[in-house]
């Protein structure tokens, strides 16, 4: 169910990044790194998302297809494809978490300022309110 929320699959796209490319920099190919990372026991739903993928890698499924999971984000598939293409991955899974923390900022600037807006509205009814209602003494005034 959690996977429908987009900032889920996102936060646990940016954290897979963040482990692949130290690895990787370590020297490290990327089926040990999915092989490690599926007994991590840091975290339960990552230790999930990495023995699926391994699951999959080891049933001789390309890393590609393998990576095709509902907590994994399109964009981190991208990247990967595109890294593992040119040989360059850790620069690209780099580019992926700035990218991801550009959203993220980007997301909270707008709830920011949804949330300013809302209380703006809301203190200008409850002003509103207080000014009717200091009013009503004056109307009964004038029905005598």
């Amino acid at each position: 169910r959690c996977h429908r929320v987009a900032f889920v699959p996102a936060y646990y796209s940016f954290v897979l990044s963040g482990y692949l490319k130290e690895m990787h920099h370590s020297g490290l190919s990327t089926k040990i790194c999915f092989q490690h990372l599926s007994s991590h026991q840091h975290s339960y739903v990552l230790q999930e998302i990495a023995s699926c993928i391994n699951t999959k890698l080891e049933a001789g499924i390309e890393l590609l297809d393998a990576l095709q999971h509902p907590l994994i984000d399109h964009q981190l598939i991208m990247y990967l494809s595109i890294g593992s293409a040119i040989g360059n991955l850790e620069d690209l899974l780099n580019d992926y978490m700035i990218l991801q923390e550009a959203r993220w900022l980007f997301w909270m600037k707008r709830i920011t300022a949804c949330i300013t807006l809302s209380a703006y509205s809301f203190v200008g009814i409850v002003a509103v309110c207080i000014y009717r209602m200091m009013l009503i003494p004056l109307e009964l005034l004038n029905t005598f």
